[in-house]
């Protein structure tokens, strides 16, 4: 992605309150993307679940860095966000990691966390790109019509899924993260 920056105060207050709304959810592990936001989305969560349990960073729910939730990576990889904005919307079609890669990557994930983490609840905090190709993918749709990375809009969600003989979607929520 582009060079990193932070969320913002108001991103924080936003991820705090649906945050909260997980606190039942007995989350085992948070796997977050390396990229600034989502490792700050996943401190800010943590805390909160931690809170909650009334328990240390250590003893609590755990933050993991996980590469396979990067967003679509680019030609604008470590680029100053203002500058890759300057450039024209045609730039942004060309040298972006093919929609294959990304889906395999995310189904990559998926799979090591039903391995490795089977009746564990477990957190993915990644990027509405990736998200979208995966949920496309699970719900049986075609991807190959699907727009490529979305720059412009800073969204982040909530999905949970469930892992009977299938994978299912059983609820989804989008919500701006400033």
């Amino acid at each position: 992605g582009v060079a990193p920056f932070p969320l913002t105060k108001k991103g924080q207050e936003q991820i705090k309150i649906q945050a909260e709304r997980l606190k039942e959810a007995r989350v085992a592990t948070i796997f977050a993307s390396p990229v600034l936001r989502c490792q700050q989305t996943a401190q800010v969560v943590a805390q909160v679940l931690n809170q909650a349990k009334k328990i240390s960073q250590t003893g609590g729910v755990k933050v993991k860095t996980n590469n396979h939730l990067i967003e679509w990576t680019s030609k604008f990889d470590g680029q100053v966000r203002e500058k890759v904005f300057q450039r024209p919307l045609a730039d942004y079609n060309q040298g972006f990691e093919p929609q294959e890669k990304v889906l395999g990557r995310m189904k990559n994930f998926v799979q090591m966390v039903l391995k490795k983490y089977s009746g564990q609840k477990v957190l993915a905090i990644s990027h509405q790109g990736p998200i979208d190709l995966l949920l496309a993918s699970l719900q049986n749709k075609d991807t190959s019509q699907m727009p490529g990375q979305d720059m412009t809009t800073p969204l982040a969600g909530m999905i949970r899924v469930g892992f009977d003989q299938k994978v299912k979607i059983l609820e989804l929520e989008r919500f701006r993260a400033g």
